[in-house]
This record gives C-alpha cells, structure tokens and sequence, in this order.
C-alpha cells in the first residue's frame, strides 16, 4: 500500500517535529505578536457544545516563573522557558450565558442545544470536572501545535501541586488546573524519539480482542 499524498503536510509536520523539550535558552522571550498569534490558534481548540470552557494563564514575569517553579517540584523548565501556560478550565462555563456559545446559529436550532445541554450536565453532577480536563487537554494539544507553527518549542507538565498553582494564579471557584505547558526556545536539538510501541497495540480495529 502506498503512503498517500497529505493535503495538509504542515500539520503532518507540526505532528512530526513536535517534541517535549526540557533545556530552554533562559532570557529568550516570546515577541508579543507571536505569543498572540500562538494563542488566537488555540482558542480554536474544540469543545463540548462549543462551551469554550479552557482557560489560558499566561506567566512570564522571571519572578514569577522561579515562584511557581517552586509550586512544579523544582523543574527548572518551568522558569528557564519564556512563558508558561496555566492551562485551566471553567467547570461552570455551560451555566454562563449559554447563548453565546451558539450566536450565528438559527434560533430555534440553538435552542435545541441550549434545551439538549442543560439537563446532561445537571444529571451527572462529575459532567463539568471532566469535560474540563478533556478540553483542557485538547487546548494544550492545540497551544503546542501552534508555538511548533510560530518555531516555538514546548513541554506539557503535569508534575506540579494542582491546589497551590490554583492559589499562584488566583483560580476562581469552580475552576480546576489541569497542566502547564511551557513554551519557548530550545537549546540544543532534542534526542532521538524514544520507541514508539507497536501499531497493533494502540491501534486497535473495531474493539479490544477478546471473549464476548
């Protein structure tokens, strides 16, 4: 079978030459216009009925950084890069004027959304918590593809205290951290890529193997 022709093969590439990078060029930092740029790509991110529900802290105050890589057990990425990224999200977004989330749609159909969304959230009380961790993690999927766009470089971290990185940037209620992603300039190219397991054994046709 031939490998077939991408429509798109700067997505592939960005796929393909994204790495997490851990040694940043400390004191580097991120024109404005691209950190900008970087972050109108990812709030393209997709949601639940389009709820919008990630939410971005962008720190790159030095002090700060050094502060909150006291809060990520001393990873020195954490204040060597030029900007780490708070990813969070709003567990409450669904409740906050639902009608915006569908403005452009035609009325009655936006309704129908609004009429559909509401009562799934208010019968599973843990709905909101989790939908935040998935579009959270779809935004930070989407903020790393962007900075290797913009020639940036990156590193999702998950390693830090969630309750006191809340307090860092002030989480308001009903808000939950769900990783850092630390953006910038790497300083020397990366290893090779580590193995990647079998393709048989992520991939998966249909369902799991077995009885039944």
């Amino acid at each position: 079978m031939t490998t077939p022709t991408p429509v798109l093969p700067q997505v592939l590439e960005a796929i393909t030459r994204r790495r997490a990078v851990h040694d940043f060029t400390p004191n580097d930092p991120v024109p404005d216009d691209v950190l900008k740029a970087v972050m109108e790509a990812t709030r393209l991110a997709p949601t639940a009925y389009n709820i919008q529900n990630y939410r971005f802290v962008l720190v790159r105050d030095q002090k700060r950084k050094e502060a909150l890589r006291a809060l990520s057990f001393n990873q020195p990425p954490v204040s060597e890069s030029s900007v780490v990224v708070v990813v969070c999200a709003a567990d409450d977004a669904w409740r906050q004027n639902p009608e915006r989330y569908f403005k452009g749609m035609p009325a009655a159909r936006a309704e129908s959304y609004i009429q559909d969304m509401m009562p799934a959230y208010f019968a599973q009380p843990n709905m909101p918590h989790d939908e935040g961790i998935r579009s959270g993690a779809l935004g930070a999927m989407a903020l790393m593809l962007a900075a290797q766009a913009y020639g940036l470089q990156s590193l999702p971290m998950t390693g830090i205290d969630f309750a006191a990185v809340g307090q860092f940037v002030k989480l308001p209620p009903n808000h939950q951290v769900v990783m850092l992603v630390a953006l910038g300039h790497q300083m020397a190219a990366p290893g090779p890529r580590l193995a990647l397991l079998p393709y048989d054994e992520v991939v998966l046709e249909e369902a799991f193997p077995g009885a039944g």
